[in-house]
C-alpha cells in the first residue's frame, strides 16, 4: 500500500469514529455541565453566581450607566448566594459583594434614591449576616484604567505588567481605525502558535456602521455600548484545516490563541477592545455568517469591538481573578 493510499485511509476511520467521540464529548457534558443537575450544586452555583456578578460591574463600567439598572440579574443574584450551600465568603461570593457595594456606592454618590435601592441594601446586609462578615467592599473596587494607556505610549511596563494591565473596555471615541494600523495589529497577532502549523483562524473587518448595528444585534450582548462601536472583528477558524475524531475541537483551541494575540496587540497599540462570545445556537450562528458574509467552513469563535479609548472613561470593569490557590494545582514527584 502506497503512503497516500494508506493516510487516506487512515482519514477515513478517523472520520467514522467522530459520532463516537461527539458521543464521549456529550456525556460528559451532560454528567460535569453547569446545567446538569449531576454536577456538584456548589459549583454550578459557584459560576453562575461569578456570571450574574459581572453583569452588574459591566453595566457600572459603560459611559452613562442607567440608574437603577439590572434588577432582574440583582434580583437572582440574591436568590442564588442564599442558596450558596457554604457560609464561608469564597471568591465567588466575595465578587458578588463588591458588585452590590459598587452598585449601592454608584447611586449613594449621584443622590439617586428609589426603593429598590433599599431593597439591595437590605439584599447586602442579609448577605453579610450569612457569611459573617462585617464590611463589604474592600478589594474588588472599579479598576482605575486612567493611566494604563499612557503608560503603555510611554513604555513604562515590563512586559508582565501589560499583559495585567490589559482589561476589556466598552467604550470608544467614534472614529474607524486606518486599515494599515490594523494589519500592523493582525501581523503581530499571528505570531499566535497554531498546532502543526495549520495557521486556520482567520479575521473579518467590518468598519461600515449599518453592518455592525446588524452583527451586534445579531449577537446580542452589547446593549449600553453598541452604537460606540466603529470597528468590529469576528475571529473564525477554518475547519477545513482538521481532520476528523482526535482533532475535533483544535479550530477553537488555534483560534483563540489568535485572538488573545489580537486583543494583546490591540492593547499594545493603545487601543481599547473588548471580546464578545458567540455562545449561542447553530441556527443564529448561521444568521450571524450570512450577514458578515462568513463562509460556512469557518468556525465562528467570537466578536471583538475595538477602537480609540474613550477618555471620558476613568474605570473598568474590575473582572477580578480568583486566587492561585484556586486556580495553580502543583503536581509534585
Amino acid at each position: 500500500m502506497n503512503p497516500l493510499t494508506k493516510w487516506k485511509l487512515q482519514q477515513a476511520l478517523s472520520l467514522a469514529l467522530l459520532p463516537v467521540e461527539y458521543i464521549k464529548d456529550f456525556y460528559r457534558f451532560i454528567r460535569y455541565g453547569k446545567g446538569s443537575p449531576l454536577a456538584p450544586k456548589e459549583r454550578r452555583l459557584f459560576f453562575d453566581i461569578i456570571l450574574t456578578a459581572h453583569t452588574v460591574e459591566k453595566g457600572l463600567s459603560l459611559a452613562q450607566p442607567r440608574p437603577f439598572f439590572g434588577k432582574a440579574n440583582i434580583q437572582l443574584l440574591h436568590e442564588m448566594v442564599m442558596d450558596y450551600p457554604k457560609n464561608e465568603a469564597d471568591f465567588s461570593i466575595q465578587m458578588s459583594m463588591h458588585a452590590i457595594h459598587e452598585y449601592l456606592r454608584f447611586h449613594t454618590e449621584r443622590k439617586l434614591t428609589d426603593p429598590w435601592i433599599e431593597k439591595v441594601a437590605h439584599f447586602q446586609e442579609l448577605w453579610n449576616e450569612k457569611f459573617l462578615r462585617d464590611k463589604v467592599g474592600a478589594g474588588f473596587s472599579l479598576r482605575d484604567i486612567s493611566t494604563v494607556f499612557e503608560s503603555i505610549a510611554d513604555r513604562r511596563f515590563s512586559y508582565l505588567e501589560f499583559i495585567r494591565s490589559r482589561f476589556s473596555s466598552r467604550s470608544y471615541l467614534p472614529e474607524v481605525i486606518p486599515l494599515k494600523e490594523v494589519e500592523l495589529i493582525v501581523r503581530a497577532a499571528q505570531q499566535a502558535p497554531s498546532q502543526c502549523n495549520r495557521q486556520s483562524p482567520n479575521l473579518h473587518l467590518y468598519q461600515d456602521e449599518a453592518k455592525i448595528r446588524e452583527l451586534l444585534a445579531i449577537q446580542g450582548g452589547t446593549s449600553g455600548f453598541s452604537n460606540e462601536v466603529r470597528n468590529l472583528f469576528v475571529v473564525t477558524s477554518e475547519i477545513t484545516a482538521w481532520s476528523a475524531s482526535s482533532s475535533r475541537n483544535q479550530d477553537y483551541i488555534d483560534g483563540s490563541l489568535f485572538a488573545m494575540n489580537l486583543l494583546l496587540a490591540l492593547h499594545a497599540r493603545g487601543l481599547a477592545a473588548c471580546p464578545l462570545n458567540i455562545a449561542f445556537r447553530n441556527s443564529k450562528e448561521r444568521r450571524l455568517r450570512r450577514c458578515g458574509g462568513i463562509p460556512d467552513s469557518e468556525r465562528l469563535l467570537m466578536l471583538i469591538s475595538f477602537g480609540r479609548p474613550n477618555p471620558s472613561v476613568k474605570f473598568a470593569a474590575p473582572s477580578p481573578r480568583p486566587p492561585l490557590s484556586e486556580v495553580l494545582f502543583v503536581h509534585s514527584a
